[in-house]
Parts: structure tokens; sequence; C-alpha cells
């Protein structure tokens, strides 16, 4: 079985759950990088071109309003607003989910996940990412298609008498 071709961040406090989550995704991803804390998820974004991350919501011992996981979801959407996020909680309900959402989480789900889930919504989620990405690059070629041309790169220079016939021929042309 070959591996989807995707940068996946894991970023999760419990190590149990970490660890799963690595192995895990190891198995079907070709780049799976792992964080116990959200600390370093700038600097591994810039480091390694992340596609999606799987960010915890809670990471102080006691936290479970998501509180923490919304700051994460809203400084990564003004800082890197193509890279996708699915939100995950043990603690996940309706209010969290929706919230998550406004803050650009592209899915919620909790934990404990069933694997095939998880995989799924992953490249669900990956897919998202690869279309949005085409999709800029289809209008940055659009807008230059659209730009207004340059006069000067429709003139023909030259003064062979090859240049000359094209130009007569062009002028006798344009007229019909």
């Amino acid at each position: 079985m070959s591996k989807i071709n995707g940068t996946i961040l894991i970023v999760e406090d419990d190590k149990d759950v970490l660890l799963s989550a690595d192995l895990f995704l190891k198995r079907h991803f070709q780049k799976v990088l792992s964080l116990n804390s959200p600390a370093n998820i700038i600097s591994t974004i810039k480091e390694h071109q992340v596609d999606v991350i799987l960010l915890d919501m809670n990471f102080s011992i006691g936290e479970n309003r998501g509180e923490e996981g919304i700051r994460w979801l809203s400084r990564l959407e003004a800082e890197f607003p193509e890279v996708e996020v699915i939100a995950m909680t043990a603690y996940g309900d309706i209010e969290l989910a929706v919230k998550a959402m406004k803050y650009n989480a592209a899915e919620f789900i909790t934990k404990p996940w069933d694997n095939n889930k998880l995989l799924s919504t992953i490249q669900s989620v990956l897919q998202l990412r690869i279309s949005k990405k085409e999709i800029a690059k289809l209008r940055q070629t659009q807008s230059f298609l659209n730009q207004p041309k340059k006069e000067e790169a429709t003139k023909l220079h030259g003064r062979s008498r090859e240049i000359r016939e094209v130009r007569d021929l062009a002028t006798k042309v344009s007229q019909t």
C-alpha cells in the first residue's frame, strides 16, 4: 500500500493519544509530525509546509472548554489560512464544534476516535486543501491572462523582407 502524499501535524498533550495517532497515521501518510504542546506549531508549519493539523482543543490540566484550541485556531487562521485544521477533543459538544468551525476548523472530531473515520476525515480535509491550492493557482493564472496586454508585445520588430511581408499581410487581413 502506498502512502498518501501530504504532511500531517498532530498537536496533542496526552502522550498516549499522541503516540497512538502518530503510529496509525505514519502507516498512511508520507510525513507525520508530532508535538505534545502547541508552543512550536508556528515554527513547525514554517519548516515543514504542513498540509493538515490535527489540533487538540485543551492543553492545560483541568481545562475542558476548548478556549486554548480556539486561540490557536484564531492564530492559525490569521497566519496560515491555507493550512487545514481538524479540531479534536474528548470534551466535545455542539457549542465548541460550532465555535471551532467559526475559526476555520475544517472538521471537528471527538476522542476516542474510530481509526477508519479519522483516516477518512484527514483524507477529505487533505483533498480540500489540494482543491483550494488548485483554485488559487487557476485564479492567479486567470488574473494574469486578464491583464491588458502591453502594446509593445504585439508589435512586429525587424526590417527583413520576410517581416515586412508578414506586416503587410497582417494589415490586409485585419481589415476583413
